[in-house]
């Protein structure tokens, strides 16, 4: 199920971004690894959770994004196996990681939880959904991001027993019933490998406040390339109201 990226196949330095070295402990003392990014405009954080088949430098494009458009700082981490981060993922060390990080921001640098955005992408959604459902942080913002490992699993193997061999859940469509601060659920309407339904269906669960926001055309992955500038002032605003 994981496909953890060793490799970084791009550099800080080609999006005009300067990052921060960041090496913090999980809770079983795995050596963890993560890059920080100041944005000099805002006191607020956005924790990027990245898919399963990357590492910390496989968004840097849209990282630009947020640093300097939307100008918010961004901390993204990679999960234990993936890039420099130690051990091997599973399900619960995920989560683990994901606290970890949280942990990071508001002990070691002494953040508010009001300043930390939550996001995630893919399979970094389920992880964030999950950290939201048990840290406060100011929104909860997820993209192409699914309900459940057993409904991707029945997507792509319909006929199959897939419930009796999917070990890691992911449960996020109860977890996402429970969360209280704001969400934007944002979901790729061409989506080709989670789709779009599995996208609404976590908004029609949600708690209020949330909002669904439907990138018209877009494929996994580039919501940012598609959206454009409407994909910018959408995140804009929804990480400036609340």
């Amino acid at each position: 199920m994981y496909h953890p990226k060793k490799v970084f196949s791009h550099a800080p330095e080609q999006y005009a971004l300067k990052a921060q070295d960041v090496f913090f402990e999980a809770p079983d003392h795995l050596r963890l690894h993560g890059w920080f990014f100041e944005s000099k405009k805002t006191q607020k954080t956005l924790l990027f959770f990245h898919g399963n088949g990357g590492n910390v430098a496989s968004n840097l494009e849209l990282i630009s994004i947020f640093v300097q458009k939307v100008h918010l700082n961004v901390f993204v981490i990679d999960y234990r196996g993936f890039g420099k981060s130690e051990g091997h993922p599973s399900e619960t060390g995920l989560y683990q990681d994901a606290e970890a990080a949280y942990e990071y921001l508001t002990q070691v640098r002494k953040m508010d939880k009001d300043n930390i955005i939550i996001f995630g992408q893919s399979l970094g959604g389920a992880i964030a959904i999950d950290l939201a459902s048990k840290r406060p942080a100011s929104v909860l913002i997820v993209e192409n991001t699914f309900t459940s490992a057993v409904a991707m699993a029945k997507v792509f193997y319909p006929y199959l027993p897939v419930r009796l061999f999917i070990k890691s859940k992911f449960d996020s469509l109860e977890k996402m019933k429970s969360i209280a601060m704001p969400k934007l659920i944002i979901h790729a309407t061409e989506d080709e490998t989670v789709p779009f339904q599995l996208g609404k269906k976590l908004f029609e669960v949600a708690a209020t406040p949330k909002e669904f926001y439907a990138v018209l055309g877009a494929h996994h992955g580039n919501n940012y390339a598609t959206g454009g500038p409407s994909y910018v002032e959408k995140l804009k605003k929804f990480t400036k109201v609340f």
